[in-house]
């Protein structure tokens, strides 16, 4: 802020809005309560509120200006106008995060049939209607000092929120189905001397005072409202840890969770159950494929170091994108790509017997490596259907540059697809050459 008089044009003008009662400001406002950690349900209580706008310190005053700017930008100052002299570091931030954007509620929030774990950690199951009313009542805050951190893009002073879209989505669809099982989500109740949390243990109630961070579980939350505004009457049980710790304890929660042995999920998504992976169920257990690329088609790390050829997971996923095989794929497609996939990976991997079986065939050329395989099953596609495709196989195969050189960096799966794209263009034009 450049000084007091520009604080009061700021306050002026938030003001101004809120007595307009502007539905379109009130969807800005909400859309950065998203991004920066203020529920809903905080900034709409502010059009009755806001006549003490002076508690608000200049940060906070600083994202609600933000938020109606887009709407009244040739009206009221720009926030680079007003707000230039804030420096908005790490601290900030987490003072952004930590602290109510309007008066603490004094309602209590009551958790039921909670039960003791150790000191300070309770159990509970919860519906999911349970948690959106929490949620919705501006009780339950994202806390970067206690999770992960914000993202902070160059055009934007203020960090937010990381949020992977896939992910919610995902999670938001298993929930629609009913068929989600989610790991816990854990609450903490910041026992930094502004919350309080009573436990009744005859009754098994929880009593709640003050706001809750939501340590682990942002993004399950997040597809718990998609979910419910997709069809509000789904509702389904959590299981819910809630703890009350402060700073430090949450923290070293958070790091002993991580230290935990997670199971890589490459492993796990070979695993689910979906038509992709059936098909490569199929064709491991088909009575024609080739011993070389199907006793190598592994679902670890482990397995891959030792010597194996491609992750299931992997060639599930590059099946999947290629061939566009999903659950309501007929039985007579995912049969006929079976069938074709043998007898193409039969062919090709041929060409490379030696090579393939070799346990060290990584340092000898990409043709043979953990990433190539992806780029041959795009390869296959191509030349599904065709009657000549040995033969045009042979000559897209004739035209990659099969050194290990360029494949070392980053997202190599990518490289090799490219690689292999340059050498079908080069086939197919030297075989347009041969016609004229």
């Amino acid at each position: 802020m450049k000084n007091a008089d520009s604080r009061q044009v700021a306050e002026d003008a938030l003001r101004w809005v809120f007595g307009v009662n502007d539905k379109n400001v009130k969807a800005s406002l909400k859309k950065y309560a998203n991004d920066y950690g203020f529920e809903p349900g905080k900034i709409e209580s502010l059009w009755q509120e806001i006549d003490d706008l002076d508690t608000y310190d200049e940060v906070e005053l600083c994202v609600l200006y933000s938020g109606i700017v887009s709407e009244y930008k040739k009206r009221i100052p720009s926030v680079s106008e007003l707000f230039t002299d804030i420096e908005i570091s790490e601290t900030q931030r987490l003072k952004l995060q930590a602290k109510e954007i309007k008066k603490p509620d004094s309602s209590i929030t009551i958790i039921k049939n909670a039960f003791l774990l150790i000191d300070n950690q309770w159990n509970v199951t919860m519906s999911m209607k349970d948690i959106l009313e929490i949620d919705n009542s501006g009780k339950i805050r994202y806390n970067p000092a206690t999770q992960r951190p914000m993202q902070q893009s160059k055009d934007d002073f203020m960090a937010r929120i990381t949020v992977n879209k896939k992910q919610v989505s995902e999670m938001a669809e298993k929930m629609s189905s009913g068929k989600y099982h989610p790991d816990p989500i854990t609450l903490n109740v910041l026992d930094d001397g502004r919350s309080s949390l009573e436990y009744d243990e005859e009754e098994k109630i929880l009593y709640i005072k003050g706001i809750i961070d939501i340590p682990d579980g942002y993004h399950r939350l997040a597809a718990m409202h998609k979910t419910f505004k997709e069809n509000p009457h789904r509702n389904m049980n959590f299981p819910v840890i809630v703890t009350f710790l402060d700073l430090a304890g949450a923290q070293d929660l958070l790091s002993q969770r991580n230290k935990g042995t997670r199971i890589d999920t490459r492993f796990t998504k070979a695993y689910e159950i979906n038509a992709a992976n059936d098909l490569v169920y199929k064709i491991m257990r088909h009575p024609d494929a080739s011993l070389i690329y199907r006793s190598n088609i592994v679902k670890s790390q482990e397995e891959i170091d030792a010597g194996g050829l491609i992750r299931f997971s992997e060639l599930s996923e590059a099946i999947e994108n290629e061939y566009g095989i999903v659950n309501s794929t007929t039985p007579a497609k995912t049969n006929e790509t079976v069938d074709w996939l043998v007898e193409f990976f039969n062919e090709m991997t041929n060409k490379f017997a030696s090579e393939w079986e070799s346990k060290k065939r990584r340092s000898k050329s990409w043709k043979a490596s953990t990433y190539a395989f992806p780029a041959y099953v795009m390869l296959s596609k191509v030349l599904m259907g065709k009657d000549n495709w040995r033969e045009l196989l042979e000559n897209v195969l004739s035209k990659i540059d099969f050194s290990t050189e360029g494949f070392k960096g980053s997202k190599p799966i990518n490289k090799a697809k490219r690689r292999m794209n340059d050498a079908i263009t080069a086939a197919r034009l030297e075989q347009y050459e041969e016609r004229i």
